[in-house]
């Protein structure tokens, strides 16, 4: 528990914060994952860098850190969410 209100303090902090949330991508813990990522969008477009990173775990084992993923990956291009893996892919491709 501790470590999901951490990742949700982080995303309070703002874009100063995505180097540390995307690194809590990485947690072998679901609920660290899920919270990352719904903490990078809160941070919106000042969390860019994330972009890949949210990318990638949209591949997760676990279908609610994906889902999480895809609501952040919308919150922070303004895309929508709900995307599949591909789509994504192919989007960030042609900002490159």
């Amino acid at each position: 528990m501790t470590r999901k209100a951490a990742t949700w303090a982080l995303g309070q902090i703002g874009p100063e914060a995505v180097p540390s949330l995307v690194q809590a991508l990485k947690s072998e813990n679901v609920s660290v994952r899920k919270s990352a990522a719904l903490a990078l969008g809160q941070i919106g477009p000042g969390a860019r860098e994330a972009i890949p990173s949210l990318i990638q775990i949209l591949e997760d084992d676990n279908r609610k850190v994906r889902i999480a993923a895809s609501i952040a990956l919308g919150d922070i291009t303004g895309q929508g969410c709900c995307k599949e893996l591909d789509w994504w892919m192919e989007w960030w491709e042609t900002r490159q």
